[in-house]
């Protein structure tokens, strides 16, 4: 697949991850990846995300967001057999995880539907739990930061139901907030390039 840099990489429909995928922090402490994703994600057998060139207690995040122009019923990702994935993964709809895939640094959150596992391995916080390998996410916990060295990482504050914004910038990336407007979770992934403002939803 070769290797990218921190950036919003934009997908109109579908995604398909095959071979090795590198994520290049560059060495900067600021770094974010947000992948935004119309319809649904699958990763062929054995693909591997990896990620690189991180700093130590940085602030760093991927977010593989699903169902971002596609609605209710299109958002969602499969990692086919002894994927090796990096970051977190926020359908819309559902994720299947199949025998032997393995999220090691992230998340698996699916917003409408189920997340199906088969033997996996998923670990928020490659700290505490590589499974067994050398990946690091550099103190991240997860990669779940916003990409600023000022800290506040996102995904935490999903599991209590907080309201969450999107920047008006188009990185499509929440954080905590006084919400101006009151969108549900399918709105929030369809309008992460909110130009007026802050959209906010409850997800």
């Amino acid at each position: 697949m070769g290797t990218l840099q921190p950036g919003v990489y934009h997908f109109d429909s579908t995604a398909q991850l095959t071979g090795t995928l590198t994520l290049d922090f560059l060495n900067s402490p600021d770094a974010l990846f947000v992948f935004q994703i119309g319809t649904a994600l699958t990763t062929a057998p054995g693909a591997v995300v990896n990620v690189t060139n991180g700093l130590a207690k940085s602030n760093y995040g991927v977010y593989w967001l699903m169902g971002v122009t596609g609605g209710s019923g299109t958002g969602s990702a499969t990692l086919d057999s002894s994927t090796m994935f990096a970051g977190n993964i926020i359908a819309l709809d559902s994720i299947t995880m199949v025998t032997n895939a393995r999220i090691l640094c992230g998340r698996a959150i699916a917003l409408n539907a189920a997340v199906t596992m088969d033997t996996n391995t998923i670990s928020n916080d490659c700290n505490a739990f590589n499974g067994d390998t050398t990946r690091s996410d550099y103190g991240s916990a997860g990669f779940s930061g916003t990409g600023s060295s000022n800290g506040g990482g996102g995904i935490p504050c999903l599991s209590r139901r907080r309201w969450r914004c999107w920047e008006s910038d188009c990185l499509g990336l929440p954080r905590n907030c006084a919400a101006p407007r009151c969108l549900d979770a399918e709105q929030a992934l369809r309008l992460p390039c909110a130009r007026q403002g802050s959209n906010c939803g409850r997800v």
